[in-house]
């Protein structure tokens, strides 16, 4: 039975679900979507944007050149489907200037789960150091990034994840593929239609040839 038809069965009852059970739709959503990682694009992890810039504004972590560290079989080109849990950080320091300048720094860990092309999971705890100005705008630089192997129970227990949102952000990633193959879709009718139409022209034309040569 292929992994979506077996998790929409287990799903299929009253009572609550388990942590195993949830750990097992996890599985199955795995399973289900790792033979495809080879045909779509993923993100990579410096690609992620997560760190604040003032206001409105956040920046990818490679923007800030990190230096990764942990396991070095990963690194922030490893590819995958990465999320930061709302909250999913910890404060290490605190400072505060005063005078002219009030702003109020920090150093913190931000902690955050990724699910890789290689089919298997990591920790991802970003070193970062936050200023908050005089403005209470928040500014974020990330300093290193140390990766290690992981597993769904262990980063959920590590970042506060819930298992329905790592099912979730999975499904996100199918949804960008599925929205890309119909825009890729619209784009190669488009130019059928273009090419058609140009060929029954010629067919309607005499067809004469003569080199210049």
């Amino acid at each position: 039975m292929p992994p979506s038809t077996l998790a929409l069965e287990r799903l299929i009852k009253s009572e609550p679900m388990t942590e195993s059970e949830w750990l097992e739709q996890i599985e199955l959503r795995q399973e289900a979507i790792k033979p495809y990682f080879d045909s779509f694009t993923l993100p990579e992890l410096g690609q992620l944007v997560c760190l604040s810039s003032g206001g409105s504004k956040s920046h990818r972590i490679n923007a800030d050149n990190p230096y990764a560290r942990g396991d070095g079989r990963f690194s922030l080109k490893t590819q995958g489907i990465f999320q930061i849990p709302l909250g999913a950080e910890k404060i290490i320091t605190t400072s505060s200037s005063f005078g002219n300048d009030s702003s109020k720094h920090c150093n913190l860990t931000k902690l955050a789960w990724g699910m890789i092309r290689l089919g298997g999971w990591i920790l991802v705890e970003i070193e970062v150091s936050r200023t908050i100005n005089s403005e209470e705008e928040v500014f974020e630089k990330a300093m290193s990034v140390r990766l290690t192997e992981s597993d769904p129970s262990t980063l959920m227990k590590e970042t506060g994840e819930k298992p329905w949102e790592i099912l979730i952000a999975i499904s996100k990633i199918v949804e960008g593929w599925k929205e890309r193959l119909e825009r890729q879709r619209a784009q190669v009718e488009s130019l059928d239609q273009l090419f058609r139409s140009v060929d029954f022209a010629i067919s309607k034309r005499e067809v004469k040839w003569e080199s210049e040569v």
